[in-house]
């Protein structure tokens, strides 16, 4: 069995991450990961005051770090990845040293920021780590993912974009959006491509929900989530597969590709309906 390290904190979820250890696992016959997030304070400096000079309530940034640690186990193990991990000190190499005196490792994924506002590009981290301990090092770049707010609830109609080209298909998403409540403003594109080319129209952010089925001609709904993480932010993007398809690997590699959600088309009408009742109501409401 392969055992592969993963060091991130910052950008510990999101699809660059998933998506690289999916990959490992389609590629291997058997996977095992070991999350390590170091406890990084607010500011580089270590202070513990923010920029008003208030007390920071975390200045070691050990409940964040615990915060993300939780969030990543749960996004890998959405994709079929059981992992385990733990918080470790402030410095990366600390962190890379402590796990490898206790475990020996096939590979070592890095994530960070972009180069320019990463502290661990800025430090060299994938390629000291490399260079130290002579481990393949896959270097996968992020974003950074801020702290939740209080959601607020979305003013006038949920724009949805429903990804679908079979028209039966097409008219009982209809009927069953039409008895929700919540106001949708409702788009059909027949393909992942006719959806890549309303993405380019609207923008991210004139598009609140996609509902994607898998099977398409053109562009199916995998390939539409990998074409969207190429030029755009999958983060930013709310992405709920509505598919027939019970397969696990399939319901995988949708995780991995960044959708939020994987919904089973029920062939009890009332069912489905509460099922787009429940996805509608979420983006609503701001979540």
């Amino acid at each position: 069995m392969k055992q592969v390290l993963v060091v991130a904190n910052r950008t510990a979820i999101g699809a660059h991450l998933t998506q690289r250890v999916y990959e490992l696992k389609q590629s291997e016959s058997g996977l095992s990961v070991v999350v390590v997030v170091p406890a990084t304070p607010p500011s580089h400096r270590g202070l513990k005051v923010d920029a008003d000079g208030r007390q920071v309530a975390d200045p070691y940034g050990l409940e964040r770090a615990h915060r993300q640690l939780s969030k990543a186990l749960a996004a890998l193990e959405n994709v079929g990845v059981t992992a385990t991990g733990w918080v470790g000190p402030a410095d990366p190499m600390g962190c890379v040293r402590q796990a490898t005196s206790e475990m020996t490792f096939d590979r070592i994924i890095v994530s960070t920021l972009p180069p320019g506002s990463s502290r661990w590009v800025a430090m060299d981290l994938p390629h000291r780590i490399s260079r130290r301990y002579k481990i393949p090092v896959d270097h996968v770049i992020g974003r950074r993912v801020a702290e939740p707010e209080e959601p607020e609830p979305l003013e006038g109609p949920v724009h949805v974009l429903l990804v679908e080209d079979q028209p039966a298909d097409i008219e009982l998403t209809r009927r069953a959006i039409d008895l929700i409540a919540t106001q949708v403003d409702l788009m059909v594109a027949r393909n992942g491509a006719e959806a890549m080319a309303a993405l380019r129209t609207y923008g991210l952010g004139g598009i609140d929900l996609v509902l994607l089925d898998l099977k398409m001609p053109v562009l199916d709904g995998h390939g539409f989530l990998e074409a969207v993480g190429e030029e755009f932010d999958l983060d930013d993007l709310n992405v709920v597969i509505l598919t027939t398809s019970t397969s696990q690997q399939d319901r995988e590699r949708a995780h991995a590709l960044g959708a939020g959600a994987y919904v089973v088309k029920d062939p009890d009408f009332d069912v489905f309906t509460d099922a787009l009742r429940s996805v509608v109501d979420e983006m609503a409401a701001g979540r």
